[in-house]
């Protein structure tokens, strides 16, 4: 952890609620990190380093005993604290060492999602990102899927970016999501005062958005079968937070809500993981959960497949001096908040702060290109 190539004050995904347990830990490696996941006898969920600091032994194939970490090699205990709790071929007469310890980190589990903060230290922000669409009582309980993680063989930025980007979905997604090819005449994007995310919008006024799209591939099926095809755009919108999440919330004009859900963490610079989760407030039962987590598995399996296939070679910043248009507003937007809570290393403040210029410099063509077509 306190990986300075990323913002490490933020909250990141570490997993699903559903994914720990008080039998066996759950290994993930995040920010670079190899840590293990478990519950302890109040249930509540801890985060160690898994290594041993015996003899380096590896605390992801130990198990649960008591509340605490099991070492599988010379049955050493940690407790939630990371504390040596136990040593089995130790005399009780003998002290157990100061520095038999792993390293404990910060986590919260919310709204069925682990969140890990990115920094050994206590957080400066106590709570992880928390969303109403989750809330068990909103609009009488949304029906929620979730997907399995994805471990992603491509750099954190490229997944984000994929993540937030609606002009892909034609050239990877041409079965899943289908549509012709998008045009954007303009977005709309909104920065939070503390610059740690952004809402966005595509211009509802605009006529090149009046045209309902999505009604082809398994995507324009489900749709047409559930009576769900038209949305309506004022109320539609997409958003970003550190520390990697993306969502986008859909009304339609029939009154119905849905909420694709993404969450990416840094594995290391070049690895990520992704999570992704569909929310709905239309046909809640388990034949239409099991159409859609079929759906959700085929979309994320594709973005994944094809960021890897196309990016998983770029660093971790991805290529530079990157070539950009309107369409690309949320990514830049994206860049611009990530690189402006980077650490304070000089080098990586100079590669933000010749982000944030190029997303200024977009800005002031944006203007011009406005101007020149409403001439």
């Amino acid at each position: 952890m306190d990986n300075k190539k990323f913002p490490t004050k933020a909250w990141y995904a570490a997993g699903w609620s559903h994914e720990i347990n008080n039998e066996l830990p759950l290994k993930r490696k995040i920010l670079g990190s190899q840590i293990i996941f478990f519950r302890d006898l109040e249930n509540k969920v801890v985060a160690l380093d898994a290594m041993c600091p015996h003899r380096g032994a590896d605390l992801g194939i130990g198990k649960v005993v008591n509340g605490n970490i099991q070492c599988p090699f010379h049955g050493w205990e940690f407790n939630g604290a990371g504390k040596c709790a136990a040593i089995p071929s130790q005399c009780p007469s003998k002290n157990i060492p100061n520095n038999a310890k792993v390293n404990s980190y910060h986590v919260v589990e919310s709204q069925g999602i682990i969140w890990i903060w990115g920094e050994k230290t206590a957080p400066s922000d106590p709570n992880p990102p928390h969303y109403y669409f989750l809330e068990e009582d909103y609009g009488r309980g949304m029906r929620r899927v979730r997907d399995i993680p994805i471990f992603a063989n491509a750099p954190f930025l490229s997944v984000v970016e994929n993540a937030i980007d609606n002009t892909h979905p034609p050239f990877i997604h041409p079965g899943t999501l289908a549509g012709e090819p998008p045009r954007v005449a303009d977005q709309v994007i909104r920065y939070d005062d503390d610059m740690r995310g952004y809402w966005g919008q595509l211009d509802p006024s605009d006529p090149i958005h009046d045209d309902v799209k999505g009604t082809e591939g398994m995507l324009g099926l489900s749709r047409r079968l559930l009576g769900v095809t038209r949305l309506d755009r004022e109320k539609c919108y997409f958003r970003f937070d550190l520390g990697g999440v993306v969502y986008f919330y859909d009304r339609f004009v029939s009154g119905h809500e849905q909420v694709a859900l993404f969450m990416v963490t840094p594995a290391d610079d070049t690895q990520s993981w992704f999570f992704g989760e569909h929310v709905r407030s239309f046909a809640k039962n388990a034949l239409v959960d099991y159409i859609i987590k079929k759906w959700v598995r085929q979309l994320n399996g594709e973005d994944v497949e094809h960021v890897e296939l196309m990016l998983s070679s770029q660093q971790t910043y991805g290529i530079d001096k990157p070539v950009s248009v309107i369409a690309d507003r949320p990514a830049l937007a994206f860049r611009r908040v990530f690189f402006r809570n980077i650490p304070d290393e000089d080098e990586l403040q100079a590669q933000g702060a010749a982000d944030a210029k190029s997303v200024a410099k977009h800005d002031v063509e944006h203007e011009v290109i406005a101007d020149s077509s409403s001439s």
